[in-house]
C-alpha cells in the first residue's frame, strides 16, 4: 500500500500534506506565490495615498481641530531647538510655521480673502527664506527667518480668539486652542528677543554672547512660566522690559483667560440660539436638524388645531336632536 515501506512497516517520514504548496500546479489550478507582483504594490500604495489624502481634507475641513495644532506647535519647537541654527533647519522651521499659520486659519473658519492674503505670505516668506539662505549669508538668512517666524507666530493666535470668542459651546477642542495661544506666545517672544538683540547690535543675554536658538526658546518659556532660574539674565533694558511684559501675560492668561474657558466647559452661549450663527460654527448638520425640528413643530400645531376642528364638529352634532341636521337658519357658521 502506498505509504509503507517495502517490507510492510510504515514510512518513518511520511506526513500528509496540510494544503498546496505555494507555486505547484494542481491540474489546472496554480496557487499564487507568496511575493505581491509590482502592480499589487503599486495599488496598494495608491490606495494608502488616497486614504492619506481623504484623511488630510477632512482633518482640513472640520472646525477646531486644535489638537493638531499644538501637535504642529510642538513639532515646531523641536525642530527650532534641535537644528534651528543651520540653514536647513531654519527653511524648515519657517515652512512649518507657514503651515500651522495656514493649518489654525483653516480650522477657525476664517474668511477666504484673508486665507488667500495669507496663503500669498507664506509663499512669499517661503521663497524668500529659501534665496536667502542658499545666495546670502548665514546671518542674514537666520535673521529673515527669524522676522518671517515672528510674523507667523503673532499673527496666528488672533484667528484662535476670534474662534473662541464666537464659539457657541466652549468644547474641548476650544480648550485645546486657548492653550495654543499659550504656546504661540512663547514662541513669539523666543523669535522678539533674537530681533531686538539684531536691531540693537548688543548681546540680548548678560553670560553669553552669541546664543542659538534653544537658548532663546528655553528663556522664553521659563520667563513665561515664571521660574526664573537665573542662568540667563537680559543685558539691556528692553530686554528686561520684553522679560516682564512676557511674565505678566503669561500669568494673566493662564489665571483669567484659560480658566474662565476651562470653567465654562460645556455651556452653551446665549448668542447661539440664532439659527445663523449655530449654522456656521456647529455645521450644515445641526442647522438642518434645527430647520426640521421648526417645520415639524409646525405640523405639529397645524394637526392639532385640525383635530380641535373635528371634536368641536362632533360635538355640534351631538347636540342636535335625533342626531338629525340641525335646520338651515340655525346651522353654524
Amino acid at each position: 500500500p502506498a505509504g509503507r515501506s517495502p517490507r510492510g512497516t510504515a514510512a518513518p517520514h511520511a506526513r500528509p500534506v496540510r494544503g498546496p504548496i505555494p507555486g505547484a500546479t494542481i491540474g489546472a489550478v496554480t496557487t499564487p506565490d507568496a511575493t505581491p507582483s509590482p502592480s499589487t504594490l503599486r495599488a496598494r500604495w495608491g490606495d494608502f495615498v488616497s486614504r492619506v489624502i481623504v484623511e488630510a481634507h477632512r482633518i482640513v475641513s472640520e472646525r477646531d481641530q486644535y489638537g493638531y495644532v499644538l501637535a504642529l506647535i510642538i513639532a515646531t519647537l523641536v525642530l527650532r531647538a534641535w537644528a534651528g541654527d543651520t540653514r536647513v533647519g531654519l527653511f524648515i522651521s519657517v515652512v512649518l510655521g507657514g503651515v500651522t499659520l495656514t493649518f489654525i486659519l483653516h480650522t477657525s473658519g476664517v474668511h477666504t480673502r484673508i486665507l488667500r492674503a495669507v496663503d500669498v505670505f507664506v509663499a512669499f516668506a517661503i521663497v524668500t527664506t529659501a534665496i536667502s539662505l542658499v545666495l546670502g549669508s548665514e546671518s542674514d538668512g537666520h535673521q529673515l527667518a527669524g522676522v518671517f517666524g515672528l510674523a507667523i507666530a503673532f499673527l496666528a493666535p488672533f484667528a484662535i480668539v476670534r474662534r473662541i470668542a464666537h464659539a457657541p459651546v466652549i468644547t474641548f477642542r476650544i480648550v485645546l486652542g486657548a492653550l495654543a495661544i499659550y504656546l504661540l506666545f512663547g514662541l513669539a517672544y523666543s523669535y522678539l528677543y533674537g530681533f531686538v538683540s539684531f536691531l540693537q547690535g548688543t548681546p540680548f543675554f548678560n553670560q553669553t554672547a552669541t546664543p542659538n536658538s534653544a537658548i532663546y526658546l528655553y528663556f522664553s518659556y521659563i520667563t513665561m512660566a515664571t521660574v526664573g532660574y537665573g542662568d540667563f539674565t537680559p543685558a539691556t533694558d528692553l530686554g528686561r522690559m520684553l522679560a516682564v511684559s512676557q511674565a505678566l501675560l503669561g500669568q494673566l492668561y493662564l489665571v483669567s483667560v484659560v480658566a474662565v474657558i476651562v470653567g465654562n466647559l460645556g455651556r452653551v452661549r446665549a448668542s447661539a440660539a440664532t439659527s445663523s450663527l449655530r449654522g456656521e460654527a456647529l455645521g450644515p448638520d445641526v442647522a438642518a436638524a434645527e430647520e426640521a425640528l421648526a417645520k415639524a413643530k409646525e405640523a405639529s400645531a397645524a394637526a392639532a388645531d385640525a383635530v380641535a376642528n373635528v371634536v368641536a364638529a362632533a360635538g355640534a352634532d351631538r347636540g342636535s336632536p335625533s342626531g338629525d341636521a340641525p335646520p338651515p337658519d340655525e346651522a353654524k357658521p
